[in-house]
């Protein structure tokens, strides 16, 4: 189509038809790489949260300024009383408890009372 014009002008159905041949390429490279962000972040997620579950608790994700934190909330012994009956603490206080249990409640957008928390443990890097 082109071979035969390359040093004359297109014709406005030509010119029309090349935009949107370009417009198609774009947006199926756009799908392309939402698809496969999609497949990596499930993947990710799944490799996380099987971690977790391995070491008998679950992984709660909160977003930050600095990007997403993650919180591994597991089953423990309290080695204290708690601030909230029912959810035991094992190396961290009362007010870091509240906190992350209100970050939790504030990034998921449910409602305090209606989040149920079983522990909260402090992960110590090694």
């Amino acid at each position: 189509m082109l071979a035969d014009r390359a040093n004359g002008t297109l014709t406005v159905f030509e010119s029309l038809t090349l935009s949107g041949i370009g417009m198609l390429v774009v947006f199926l490279e756009l799908i392309l790489l939402a698809v496969i962000l999609m497949l990596v972040s499930k993947a990710v997620n799944r490799l996380v949260t099987r971690g977790a579950r391995g070491k008998g608790g679950s992984i709660g994700i909160i977003g930050g300024a600095d990007g997403p934190t993650a919180v591994f909330l597991a089953s423990a012994p309290a080695d204290r009383s708690p601030c909230v009956p029912g959810v035991s603490l094992y190396k961290v206080d009362d007010g870091t408890a509240a906190v992350l249990m209100a970050l939790v409640a504030h990034q998921s957008g449910i409602a305090p009372e209606r989040l149920a928390f079983k522990s909260i443990r402090l992960i110590e890097e090694d």
